[in-house]
């Protein structure tokens, strides 16, 4: 069967007085692929995003961008393990292997030190199942 792409597009709404803004979508059931962070035009160069997801209860942080306000994509990736929890990684370097973040719930975006009334949109490509 072939794997089915859809992108999840969370808008984390206009940042209050503080410059926080939060907001939530899903749930969501795949692996993220990419994530295209588009900031809001006059967006704070040093506003802070962080995209977390939920694998069952326990939420994981995918994607941490500090001090920025320019358009971008990102792969974002966590480290195999095997059955003991080690890290597998490439013998010739020892570089950890990498992998799509797995989700199976609520995919958050949340965003710090912004523009007040100015907000993120996370664009998230994954595949779906």
């Amino acid at each position: 069967m072939p794997a089915k792409i859809s992108t999840l597009t969370i808008a984390s709404g206009a940042a209050d007085s503080s410059g926080d803004a939060v907001a939530t979508k899903g749930p969501a059931k795949g692996k993220i692929l990419a994530i295209v962070l588009d900031y809001d035009a006059s967006s704070a160069a040093g506003t802070d995003v962080t995209i977390t997801a939920k694998i069952g209860t326990f939420s994981q942080t995918v994607l941490n961008i500090s001090n920025a306000n320019t358009d971008a994509v990102f792969y974002p990736r966590i480290g195999v393990e095997d059955t003991t929890g080690t890290a597998l990684v490439y013998t010739a370097n020892n570089d950890v292997v990498p992998t799509e973040f797995p989700v199976d719930g609520i995919v958050t975006i949340t965003v710090a030190d912004q523009t007040e009334g100015k907000g993120v949109t996370a664009y998230i490509t994954m595949e779906v199942f």
